[in-house]
């Protein structure tokens, strides 16, 4: 068992982890003073680091999902806020040097908003859902080629 003791990698863990050569990452929610973070825990060792931390603006802020790793390594994920509408982002983190890049950025509106599943792959795109936003603002399930 492992207890979050301070804000170095994470406060308010969320989603689902996921299990990267022997760590385990994942995200929290809270951490790195309020707009998030991807940390990673050895188990062998108990020792926490951090991955990235979020600057909230438009790299975004909160995430709140599981991650996805896809067959080379990179590691996808959403955050609630932050992008350029602050409506969230789909994101891409180099595990090696820990830099997020925006893959997409939600507006809000009929295209969707505040995605907060985990990504799912199906033949080549990544798939989620959101939970503002639609032609009824009830949600969204979008899809993107990342």
């Amino acid at each position: 068992m492992y207890a979050f003791v301070d804000d170095k990698g994470g406060i308010n863990p969320e989603g689902p982890l996921v299990n990267i050569g022997g760590l385990l990452y994942g995200t929290a929610y809270s951490g790195g003073h309020g707009f998030g973070t991807i940390f990673k825990l050895d188990p062998a060792t108990g020792t926490e680091t951090l991955a990235t931390k979020f600057q909230g603006g438009a790299l975004g802020a909160n995430p709140a999902s599981g991650l996805f790793v896809d067959g080379a390594g990179a590691i996808y994920g959403t955050t609630v806020y932050g992008g350029t509408a602050n409506a969230g982002t789909v994101f891409k983190l180099n595990r090696n040097t820990g830099n997020v890049n925006v893959v997409y950025s939600f507006t809000g509106g009929a295209s969707g908003g505040n995605p907060s599943s985990s990504l799912v792959k199906l033949r080549g795109a990544l798939y989620g859902t959101t939970y503002t936003g639609g032609t009824a603002n009830l949600g969204t399930v979008f899809s993107l080629v990342p």
